[in-house]
This record gives C-alpha cells, structure tokens and sequence, in this order.
C-alpha cells in the first residue's frame, strides 16, 4: 500500500520525540538533582595567648565544582579580623575541598566565642558550629631579663634645623587677613549694588531687569522655566512697589482680576484686550514652571513683549494720576516721609532718653545718689570745698589759717565791759548766704594799766571766751552748750577750746541744728580768737571746718611771748 508524503513525514517527526524524550528526561533529572556539600570549621587550639594569632579554618567538601561566597565582613564576635586568605582547592579523587582560612587576635585576656557562621553554596546556605576560645595573660618577670647600660648622648655634627613655627603661622594669619578683607570688601561691594538697584524708582528697575532678561533668549540651552520665572517675578516686584502690595504671594488669576478691578475704581484705563494679552502670557508662564511646557522662541520674544507693554501703561498710568494729585493740591505722598521723621525723631528721642537713664543709673551705683545728686545740681559746700584753699597769716603778727576762700577784713571796737580787752580790735570774717557756714577771726591787744589797777584778776582768755560766747547769741545762736577743753596745734601750741551744739537758721536750710568752736590764744600783749559756726548736718562743711582746725598755727613769735 502505497504511503503519501505528508504521512512519511509525520511518521518520521513521531520517531525523533520518542529517541530524544529520554534524554531530555535524564537532563532534567541530572541539573534538578541538589548539591551535596558538607561544611567544617576548626581551629589549631582552644587556649592562646594575649596577641597570638588565632587561625580559624572554614573546609567546603562537595563532590563537583560549586559557587560558594564565605563571610568577608568582621563577623566573628570579640574578635578582631587581621587578614582574610585566598580560598584553597584541593581535589580529592572524586570529591573537591574549598579551604578559606581567617587570621583573628584578641588582646583581652577572657573567654570568647566564635559565633556560628554563614557560607553559602550556590543557592543553598550552610552553617558552622559555634567554637568557644579562652585567650589567657603572659607572665612576665622582669628580673629575669637581660639588662643593658643606657646608651651615651653625642652631639651631632650636624646643626639641626630650626623649625620656625611662627612664620608659618605669621604666614596663615596673613592669609587669613587677606581672605576676610577679600571677603569683607565684596560683600560691601554686593551690598551697595544692591542698595542702588533698589533706590532706583520701580519703573528704571523694572525695564534693567527686562533688558538684561532679553539678551538671554538668544543663548543656546537656555533654560526656558527659569526664563518665565525671572519674567514674572519682575513683573510682580513692580506691581508690588507700584499698586498692588500682595502681586507676590497672588497667583496669575488674582493679579489679573485685580488690574480690572484697578481699571474701574482706580482709573487705570487697560484695555480688556491688553488684559487677555496679560493673562495669556501669566498662564503660559504657569505652563512653562510647572507642566514643563517648551514654547518656540517667538513666544519669548512676545511675551516678554507683553510684560513690556503692561509695565509701561501702569507707569503711564501712575504719572498721570500723580500730576492729578499735583494740580489738586493734595500731599499725600508726603505723608509717608512726614510719618517717617516722626517716626525717626520717636526713635532718637527715645534712645536718648534710654542712654541718659542707663548713664544715670551706672553713675548712681558707681559713685552714689548722694555724691550724684550734689555734683548734678552743684552743691555750694561741696564746690568751696572743692576749690583751692588760701592759706595766709591774720594779724601782725598773727595766727595762720588755711581757709577755701581769704577772709575779709573789718576794723571795730569792742562792746565788753571787761577792762582787762583792749579797744584795738581787728576783725577777719567769711560769710556767704548759700553756704552753712561762719568764720570769724578776731585779733585784740591786751590793756595791762587796766588789768595792773583791777585787783581780782581775771584770765584773758576766759574773758575772751564770754566775749565769743556773746557775740554768737548777738546774730542769732540759741541754745549754746559750750564745753571746754584744751586745744593743741600741731606746732605743739597751746589754747582754750570752747564748743558744742547750738540753733541757728541759717538762710535757706531746711533745720536749725549747728555746731560752734571757739579758740583762743594769747600772750602778754595780744589776744587771738577763732570763731567757727556752721550747720551740723552738712558733710562738706564739716570737712571744711576739720581743714580749717588742722591748719590753725599761732605765729611763732606770738609763741615765744
């Protein structure tokens, strides 16, 4: 029977699958079937020393050529990882060894463990078995070790260089200098170019700002969104100074409704097709910053174009309504910079009042309120007390005295009915109306005929003292409680001190509470007698009065008398 083509054909292709079947069959088998691989690790010793090298060995054993990947990181607990060997293959009749070897130390005496570690075989993982380590100290006896002699010192014969350390730093603060001068004076130079573009009036900026703006388009790879970004913000910062102060933080639909609004109430005579022209480009400028819209360079060209235009008109727009406010007499551009001096004036006088009150109050602490007060409104007794003292010699001769000012003199003659007083009577005396304080110098001879016929005699210097008492109770003093005593110069001169508290209203004083002293001296023909009254409580004026005693000094003829 006879056999067509077609069926010799597929009789042949049935024979192939039923040959090769098998083999596909056992090459299936044979690369499913799993790597055996056995995994060890093992170590020389246990027990080792402070910095001996421990050797860890990890040994692979499989039967065929396998892809393996040990531990390379520090992944062996305590211990520190010196070296990571190759990996050694050792062919065993029909089984293979993958030998990786590990140089570990510890220098921590102790007990450690190795943890157990992870290789991987082809796709299959394995693991090693913990091994614990003991690392044990070294002793040492130093006794037992040899000894040398400490080595010479020589001088070498050649001269050492000297590092000079500070020219080297001399040299890094020069640097340094030269940096932050460098640094400092372009700051500076930034600062005030800054300064004049923002004194420059909105409309000049806004048109640099534009003109620079332009010369970009015709760079290649220009970066268009940075290109729509710089257009609009100059276009905002204008409106922003000029007539809308929020154009910064107001999206493009709010700019725009705003400028129609301007239109009706403001005067702003924009065209609605100007305002579409306007807003097209703002919304084009949106497409560009945020959707990555790339327009052709023709649309640069007109929108910024646009932009031009716009800030034109508002500036044409603003002249106009300012000559308006001219012609109608109103100021109230003016009122912002009237506003401003006050507010500067505010400020200074302000900071001048702060800066007296500060000074003030360190003065006071400083120095006192008391010693503030009395050189502030310049206290009579402290500035005679201040100034240069006159020392000089009352009477011929006399007794010498050291006061803040000369005393004047005054000729007069006594009123005492004591017979012993002579009528000669010279008189020294200080007295100002805004100073608490008298001094009084009287000088007098002795009349001996009539104290030679007065049979009880009296003592001059008492007689002196009553005379000194009385005249005190003549301008006014009330309530004298003298005391006596003796007064002893520092020349060694000896004389009747009479003093005490007393009353006397001295002109304008708020109390009457005073102090008196009266000295008297004398010899066989002449009397002195110092009278000093002054308020009590006035602590410059008793430094005066203890200035005054501690110069009195009779002359040194009327001692020797």
């Amino acid at each position: 029977m006879a056999i067509s083509k077609k069926e010799g054909n597929n009789m042949r292709i049935k024979k192939i699958k039923f040959l090769f079947f098998p083999c596909f069959m056992l090459a299936a088998l044979v690369c499913n079937n799993p790597v055996v691989a056995q995994l060890s690790a093992n170590i020389d010793s246990t027990n080792f020393k402070i910095g001996e090298e421990i050797v860890l060995k990890l040994t692979v054993e499989t039967e065929k050529l396998v892809a393996l990947k040990f531990p390379e990181k520090n992944l062996f607990g305590s211990l520190e990882l010196l070296e990571s060997h190759k990996v050694d293959t050792i062919f065993k009749s029909s089984k293979t060894l993958f030998v990786k070897k590990y140089s570990l130390i510890q220098f921590s005496p102790g007990e450690y463990t190795i943890p157990k570690l992870e290789v991987r075989v082809n796709n299959k993982i394995l693991f090693t078995d913990s091994i614990k380590i003991k690392v044990v100290g070294v002793k040492t006896d130093p006794n037992k070790q040899n000894s040398y002699n400490a080595k010479p010192i020589f001088k070498s014969s050649k001269p050492q260089k000297k590092t000079n350390n500070w020219i080297l730093i001399l040299l890094a603060f020069i640097a340094a200098a030269i940096g932050l001068v460098i640094y400092l004076r372009n700051r500076r130079l930034h600062a005030e170019l800054k300064e004049k573009e923002e004194a420059l009036p909105p409309y000049e900026l806004a048109k640099r700002s534009l003109f620079e703006l332009n010369k970009t388009i015709l760079i290649e790879n220009l970066n268009i969104k940075l290109f729509y970004s710089e257009l609009t913000l100059i276009f905002r910062k204008f409106l922003n100074k000029t007539i809308y102060n929020k154009s910064l933080e107001s999206t493009s639909e709010e700019i725009v409704n705003e400028l129609r609004a301007l239109e009706v109430t403001g005067g702003f005579k924009l065209t609605e097709k100007t305002l579409l022209s306007l807003q097209s480009a703002m919304q084009r400028a949106d497409m560009v910053k945020f959707a990555k819209s790339l327009p052709a360079a023709k649309t640069l060209h007109a929108d910024l174009k646009i932009f031009e235009n716009e800030i034109h008109n508002i500036n044409r727009v603003l002249i106009e309504a300012e000559k308006e406010r001219a012609n109608k007499g109103l100021t109230e551009n003016k009122a912002p910079l009237k506003n401003k001096i006050i507010k500067k004036q505010k400020k200074l006088v302000l900071g001048s009042i702060l800066t007296f009150v500060s000074v003030l109050l360190i003065s006071v602490w400083w120095f006192g309120f008391e010693k503030l007060k009395d050189v502030i409104v310049q206290n009579p007794s402290k500035a005679l007390l201040d100034q240069r003292w006159v020392k000089s010699e009352y009477g011929a001769p006399g007794v010498f005295l050291e006061t803040p000012v000369a005393l004047e003199r005054e000729s007069k003659k006594f009123t005492s009915d004591s017979t012993s007083l002579g009528s000669t009577h010279v008189m020294f005396s200080f007295e100002k109306r805004n100073i608490p304080l008298k001094i009084i110098l009287n000088n007098s001879f002795l009349d001996n005929k009539a104290s030679n016929t007065n049979q009880a005699k009296v003592d001059p210097l008492e007689e002196m003292e009553e005379y000194g008492l009385n005249a005190l109770e003549k301008i006014g003093v009330e309530n004298l409680l003298p005391k006596r005593d003796v007064f002893i110069s520092a020349s060694g001169a000896k004389g009747l001190k009479t003093f005490g508290p007393a009353n006397f209203k001295f002109p304008a004083q708020p109390e009457n509470d005073a102090e008196f002293i009266i000295l008297n001296f004398s010899d066989s023909l002449r009397l002195h007698q110092l009278v000093l009254l002054w308020r009590a409580n006035d602590k410059y004026v008793n430094k005066i009065v203890e200035r005054i005693l501690s110069s009195v000094e009779p002359n040194k003829e009327l001692q020797n008398d």
